[in-house]
C-alpha cells in the first residue's frame, strides 16, 4: 500500500511527462507535467487522441513504430517527435514507449514518457548558426582546411593539421585521406567522395589517425569545384573540425538515454525507475526516501542519509538558491524550480520542489553539460561581436525598424558621434520620404529566402545634414533572443560621381560618332526642299503633291534632329515610366539607317507585339545605340544587323542583336565590360561598361555569344515591371 501512495505520488510529482493510451490511442492517464508541457488540462486530454496534438509530418513514423510493439517485434521504442502545444507553438519532445499486456498476453495499453527538448533543439541550432557565421568572418580558421584531386590526392593542406592531428601539411602532400581513415569508417568517406561529384557539397565524420596513433574524430565538409567549361569536377575542397568532444558527449548522451529506457520500464516496480535524483524530505527537513540516482548524486549511503537533517548533513547548501526555494515552497504550499550550484560537487543542477502535507518531493537533475553549452555559446556570441564591431562594413541592426545596434564604421557613415545618437531611430529616418516604398521593396526582396541577396543602391542623408550614396543588403537574424533584420551598407558616394562622369563621357563619345552621318542625313531631304521651293518660285504656282513631299521630308529632318538632341542630353535622375519598347527600337534604328548605309550595311528588324515596360527612355537609348553601333563598326561590308524583340518569359521580355561580323572569342568575351577594354582601334571599353550598369539598374542582364568568323549575338533581358513604386506613370 505504501509503495502504490508513493508510486501515486512519484506519477503525479515527476518533471518528466508520463501518459497512458489506450490501443486505439486515446489518452487514459496523464500526470501534471504531461499537461504542463501541452498546455492542457487532463480533463481536455481524456477526450483527445495523442494524434491531435501530434505534429502531422511525425505521425506516420510513429505508427509504423508502434506496429512493430503491437507484433512484438520489439519491446519498446524511442522517439524524438514534435507535439502541437495548445497556443500552436511546436515543441520538441523525447519519447519512450512501451506496450503492457494482459494476462491473455493481448496489447492494452501504451505507457508514454515524455521529456521536452525543445531548449536543447534551439540551442544546438543557435551554436550552428552562430558557428558557421564564425567561419564567414573570421580570417584564419583553426579547422584542417584541405584540397583535393578529384581522385582523392591531396595537393594542399593548412597549417591546422599540425594542431589536430599532428602533422606537417607537407608530410601529407601526395597522400589521400584513406590512408589516415579508421579503417571502420572506410565506408563513410568512400560514399561521401562519389556522392559529392554529385551534389556538389556533403558533409561526413569519421575518425583519423593521429602522428601519435591515437584517433579523433573529424566532422567534415566537402564541396566539389567544377570545371565550367567540361562540367566535370576539377578539385574538391574539404573543410575539417576535431569533434572528438562532441561526439564522445553523444555517445555518453546515447547510453544515458539507453539507461533512460530501461529505467522507464521498471517504473511500476519501484521509485528508483525515476530517471532523475529524486528524495523526499518530512517538515522538519529530514530525509524520509532517497532513490538510487540521487545516493549516487549525493555520495552516501541512502540507508544512512534516512532520518538525518538535510541541513546538518550538506552545510554547505545553507545560503545557495536551493536553500532559499525550498523554504519558500514550503511557506506558499506551492509548486517551485528553479537551479543552484552545489559547491562539494562543483556541478549544476536543476530541481523541482513539490510541497506535500508531510514535506516536499524533490527532484533534481545534473544540467553541467548544459551549462558548459551555454558557456560556449556566449564565447562564440562574443567573438563574433568583437568581429562585427572591428568590421570596415557599417553594420546596423534593427528591430520593427528601429536601430537597437550599430558599429563604429556605421555611426561614422551617418555623421554620428556616439552609437546613442543613432539607437532608438527609425532606420526610415534618414533615407528620403519620397523613396520609402522603393526602399521596403527592396528591404523584401532581399529578406525573401526565394531572391538572389543583393546590395541594391540609395541615398542617406546623415545626422550632419550631408547626402551620400550607399549599397546596402538585409539578412534576418536573431538579436537578443528576438527576429532582427541586419543590414549591411557601403558608402559608394565616390564611385558613384565617377560613374556618372564615366557615362557622360561615353554619351559625348556617341553623339561625336554620329554628328557626320545625323548631318548628311539632314542634307539628303533639305535638297528635295530647296529644289520644290524654286520650283514653287519659278513657277509662281501651288502644287500640292510637292507640298506633301516638302513636308514629309521636314518631318524626317524633325525625327532625326529630335533623336539627336536627346541622346545628348545630360544624365537625369533615373524616372522609370511604362514604354513601348518596339516604338523606342524603331526610333534608335532611324537614327543608325544612315550610319549603316555609309558602310553599305543593312538594318533587318522584327518585333513582336508586346506589353509596355518600365524602364528610363534615355539610357535605353544609349544602351541600344552602342550595342547596334558596336554590331555596324564589327562587319566589314555588305553586312547585317538582326533586331529581335520578343517575350522571353511570363516577367521578361528580350531584344537579340545579331551582326554578321568577324565574331569574338570566348576569352574576348569574358572580358567585356572592363573599362579599357575594347575590340576597335581607338576604343576605351567605358561604352559597354555603362551599358552593363545601365542594365543592372534596370534589374535585367546582358549576354553576349559569339563565334569566330559568323558573328555575335548580344541578348539584353529586362523585367516588365519593376519595383511597384519605382517608376512615375506617364501622364494622359
Amino acid at each position: 500500500m505504501v509503495e502504490e501512495v508513493l508510486f501515486r505520488q512519484a506519477f503525479q510529482a515527476a518533471n518528466v511527462g508520463i501518459g497512458m493510451l489506450d490501443i486505439n490511442n486515446r489518452w487514459l492517464k496523464v500526470n501534471p507535467a504531461f499537461c504542463e508541457m501541452v498546455g492542457y488540462s487532463e480533463e481536455e486530454l481524456l477526450y483527445m487522441t495523442d494524434e491531435a496534438i501530434t505534429f502531422p509530418d511525425d505521425l506516420k513514423h510513429e505508427a509504423e513504430l508502434k506496429d512493430k510493439l503491437f507484433k512484438k517485434e520489439i519491446k519498446n521504442l524511442h522517439i524524438e517527435k514534435r507535439y502541437i502545444h495548445k497556443d500552436r507553438s511546436i515543441l520538441w519532445v523525447s519519447l519512450h514507449i512501451s506496450m503492457v499486456f494482459n494476462e491473455n498476453d493481448q496489447p492494452q495499453c501504451f505507457i508514454i514518457h515524455a521529456e521536452d527538448i525543445t531548449m536543447k533543439r534551439q540551442t544546438e541550432q543557435t551554436i550552428v548558426e552562430n558557428e558557421q557565421t564564425y567561419r564567414l568572418i573570421a580570417e584564419q580558421s583553426a579547422d584542417i582546411v584541405g584540397r583535393y584531386y578529384p581522385d582523392g590526392t591531396i595537393f594542399y593542406c593548412s597549417p591546422s593539421v599540425r594542431e589536430i592531428l599532428g602533422y606537417e601539411p607537407c608530410e601529407v602532400i601526395n597522400k589521400t585521406p584513406y590512408d589516415y581513415v579508421h579503417p571502420d569508417d572506410q565506408h563513410k568517406l568512400a560514399a561521401c567522395h562519389n556522392q559529392v561529384t554529385n551534389t556538389n557539397k556533403e558533409k561526413t565524420c569519421a575518425r583519423f589517425r593521429t602522428k601519435d596513433n591515437t584517433f579523433v574524430w573529424l566532422e567534415s565538409i566537402i564541396k566539389s569545384i567544377k570545371d565550367p567549361t567540361t562540367d566535370q569536377p576539377k578539385e574538391m575542397i574539404a573543410f575539417s573540425r576535431d569533434v572528438t568532444t562532441r561526439v564522445t558527449a553523444e555517445h555518453e548522451l546515447k547510453k544515458s538515454k539507453q539507461r533512460l529506457e530501461q529505467l522507464f520500464k521498471h517504473i511500476k516496480r519501484s521509485l528508483d525507475g525515476v530517471t532523475d535524483s529524486f528524495i523526499t524530505v518530512d517538515k522538519n527537513f529530514c530525509f524520509t526516501f532517497i532513490n538510487k540516482e540521487a545516493e549516487q548524486v549525493l555520495n552516501h549511503s541512502r540507508t544512512k542519509l534516512i532520518g538525518k537533517n538535510l541541513w546538518s548533513t550538506f552545510p554547505e547548501l545553507v545560503g545557495t538558491n536551493f536553500d532559499l526555494k525550498l523554504h519558500q515552497a514550503f511557506a506558499e504550499r506551492c509548486a517551485i524550480q528553479s537551479e543552484f550550484y552545489f559547491p562539494t560537487l562543483d556541478d549544476w543542477f536543476h530541481f523541482r520542489i513539490y510541497p506535500t502535507e508531510e514535506g516536499a518531493l524533490i527532484y533534481f537533475l545534473n544540467i553541467t553539460k548544459r551549462k558548459q553549452i551555454e558557456t560556449k555559446l556566449s564565447e562564440s556570441e562574443e567573438r563574433y561581436r568583437s568581429l562585427v564591431e572591428f568590421s570596415p562594413e557599417s553594420i546596423v541592426v534593427h528591430i520593427n525598424q528601429k536601430v537597437v545596434y550599430i558599429n563604429p564604421a556605421g555611426v561614422a557613415l551617418l555623421g554620428a558621434t556616439d552609437p546613442s545618437d543613432v539607437i532608438g531611430k527609425r532606420i526610415w529616418d534618414f533615407f528620403p520620404e519620397e523613396n520609402h516604398d522603393v526602399l521596403y521593396q527592396s528591404f523584401r526582396q532581399n529578406l525573401n529566402g526565394n531572391h538572389k541577396q543583393r546590395f541594391t543602391g540609395h541615398q542617406v542623408t546623415t545626422l550632419d545634414g550631408e547626402t551620400k550614396h550607399i549599397e546596402f543588403t538585409t539578412k534576418r537574424i536573431m538579436y537578443e533572443g528576438k527576429p532582427a533584420v541586419k543590414a549591411i551598407l557601403r558608402d559608394v558616394s565616390e564611385r558613384k560621381k565617377y560613374e556618372e562622369l564615366m557615362s557622360k563621357s561615353e554619351k559625348l563619345s556617341l553623339v561625336g560618332q554620329l554628328a557626320a552621318g545625323v548631318a548628311h542625313e539632314v542634307r539628303n531631304p533639305l535638297t528635295s526642299i530647296k529644289g520644290f521651293v524654286q520650283i514653287f518660285q519659278a513657277s509662281k504656282s501651288y502644287n500640292d503633291e510637292f507640298a506633301r513631299i516638302i513636308l514629309d521630308e521636314l518631318d524626317r529632318v524633325e525625327s532625326i534632329i529630335y533623336e539627336f538632341l536627346t541622346l545628348a542630353k545630360p544624365n537625369q535622375e533615373m524616372v522609370f515610366k511604362k514604354l513601348d519598347l518596339k516604338l523606342l527600337l524603331e526610333q534608335v534604328v532611324t537614327l543608325l539607317d544612315t550610319q549603316a548605309m555609309f558602310r553599305d550595311h543593312q538594318i533587318f528588324t522584327d518585333f513582336d507585339e508586346l506589353p509596355f515596360v518600365e524602364c528610363e527612355e534615355n539610357q535605353l537609348k544609349q544602351v541600344f545605340v552602342n550595342i547596334i553601333q558596336n554590331a555596324l563598326e564589327a562587319m566589314s561590308s555588305k553586312g547585317a544587323v538582326y533586331i529581335k524583340l520578343k517575350r522571353h518569359s511570363e516577367e521578361t521580355i528580350s531584344i537579340d542583336i545579331t551582326d554578321t561580323g568577324r565574331g569574338m572569342s570566348d576569352e574576348r568575351i569574358r572580358q567585356l565590360g572592363e573599362p579599357f577594354y575594347s575590340n576597335k582601334e581607338k576604343g576605351t571599353g567605358l561604352g559597354l561598361m555603362v551599358c552593363f550598369k545601365i542594365i543592372e539598374h534596370h534589374n535585367g542582364n546582358i549576354h553576349f555569344s559569339s563565334k569566330v568568323g559568323k558573328g555575335t549575338t548580344v541578348t539584353i533581358t529586362l523585367p516588365i515591371k519593376q519595383n511597384k513604386h519605382a517608376y512615375e506613370l506617364i501622364s494622359q
